[in-house]
């Protein structure tokens, strides 16, 4: 199997990275890796 990258965009939204990661992890397909991506925004908790 291919080696797939998982991107997740995550500017303002720290607050469903948890929920994205065990979705990818729950995956059939196990051969990835994952790549979270945040432009500097502060952490928020709850969205705006």
């Amino acid at each position: 199997m291919s080696l797939i990258s998982v991107i997740i965009p995550a500017y303002k939204r720290g607050y469903v990275i948890e929920r994205a990661i065990r979705s990818i992890l729950g995956q059939t397909h196990q051969d990835f890796e994952i790549l979270v991506v945040d432009d500097g925004s502060k952490d928020d908790r709850n969205p705006d």
